[in-house]
Formats: structure tokens, C-alpha cells, sequence
């Protein structure tokens, strides 16, 4: 930032304060010249910047209050979780801004992306998204919004791809005293493998045997 020079003044200190972030206050003594580079917490708030003149012992009163707004950062997205067939969890960490939230752009192509309403001016850093097809790859990136204002760049875009669809099971064959054949359709998915679970008890509460198969008995 710059200001207008003092010709008796041989330094400058200035203030930087922000009612939007609490308890932050930064001086920056002993600058040279009428420009200063400063560096703050976060974009998208409102920092307050006074500025007196220093010669020697001498000091001015301070400048009246100048209002700076810095352009919005986004926040960091991070990788989907609870992953199903039909849906995920998109995830971001907070920019820490108080007053932010949050709009989750998505897509199926990483190409054209969409803000549905339920995507936008969410308070969390989280967000179920739900209707998907199995075993697709799909897309978002997240952007900050503070009092309606949203951030010009984008988080780093995250990929998931849905689990594939469960197969259809048949009845056991080939049925001895110490053991059975297990057979199911397989999906339509090449390079699928299966996880076969043999459980003593109904609710699966805990295994006789866990396998994995590329087949399909």
C-alpha cells in the first residue's frame, strides 16, 4: 500500500487491524519510504490501516482509518469420504473467516460445473452428495463466500468415483457337511473382483471366513 509523503518524516509505523478478525493487530515500524507490503491473515475481510510520521523522537498523530478488502481465498478441498454407490461426502477445510461459507461446484465431466441450491452458502466443511450412478467418476471444487462476495479462484478440484454395484446372489450349491458353493451374477464390470463374507449369524456380526475372487463362485 502507499501514502502521501511528510517531508519531515524519516520513518513510518503502520497499523493493521481487522473487526473481522478478533484480536488481530500488526505494526510495522521503522518503514523508509511511503510503500509497504504487507502481509495478513486471510482475503475476504476488512482490515482498517492508520499511519503516523516519525522523525527521530517525533512522532505524528495517526492517519484517519483506511478500509482495505482483499480478494477471497478459497479454502483447500480435501478427498471425498463415505463413498457408495450412489453418493460421497465432499470435503474442505475452513478458511477460518468467521462470517464465511461455502458454495460446492459439481461435475461429471471436470469440464462443465454446476452449483445446485442445496450446494450453496453452506456454514459446515462438509457435504453429502447423494442421486449418483455406481462406478462413476465425478467431480467439485469449492469456492468462499463472505456477505454475498465469492471468491474469484477455486479449490484444487477433488475426483471420486463411486462404488460399483453389488451382485445379485444365488442360492448355494454343491452342499457337503463341511461346506457349500457360493455363486452370484457378476457385475458388468471388467476387472471386478469380490469380497465374499461367510457369516454364522444373520446381522454378519462376525465371520466364519473372508475371501476375495476374481470369478463368480
Amino acid at each position: 500500500m502507499t501514502w502521501d509523503t511528510e517531508p519531515t518524516a524519516t520513518s513510518y509505523t503502520l497499523v493493521i487491524t481487522s473487526t473481522d478478525i478478533i484480536g488481530y493487530n500488526q505494526e510495522i515500524p521503522n518503514i523508509p519510504t511511503n510503500i509497504a507490503t504487507v502481509n495478513v491473515p486471510t482475503g475476504g475481510v476488512t482490515y482498517q490501516c492508520i499511519i503516523k510520521a516519525v522523525n527521530g523522537s517525533q512522532e505524528s498523530t495517526y492517519s484517519g482509518a483506511l478500509d482495505v478488502v482483499l480478494l477471497l481465498t478459497p479454502p483447500v478441498a480435501s478427498d471425498a469420504t463415505n463413498v457408495t454407490e450412489n453418493s460421497y461426502t465432499a470435503n474442505w477445510i475452513s478458511t477460518g473467516i468467521a462470517a464465511a461459507t461455502y458454495n460446492v461446484y459439481v461435475s461429471t465431466d471436470n469440464l462443465i460445473f454446476t452449483l445446485p441450491a442445496s450446494n450453496q452458502g453452506l456454514s459446515g466443511t462438509s457435504l453429502n452428495i447423494t442421486g449418483l450412478v455406481s462406478n462413476t467418476t465425478y467431480y467439485y471444487r469449492v469456492t468462499t463466500v463472505v456477505a454475498s462476495v465469492e471468491s474469484i479462484d477455486f479449490s484444487t478440484t477433488i475426483n471420486v468415483t463411486t462404488a460399483p454395484p453389488p451382485p445379485s446372489v444365488f442360492s448355494a450349491i454343491n452342499i457337503a457337511n463341511n461346506g457349500f458353493q457360493a455363486t452370484w451374477q457378476p457385475v458388468p464390470i471388467a476387472g471386478t473382483t469380490y469380497k465374499i463374507q461367510v457369516s454364522a449369524q444373520s446381522d454378519f456380526s462376525s465371520f466364519l471366513s473372508v475371501s476375495y475372487v476374481n470369478g463368480v463362485n
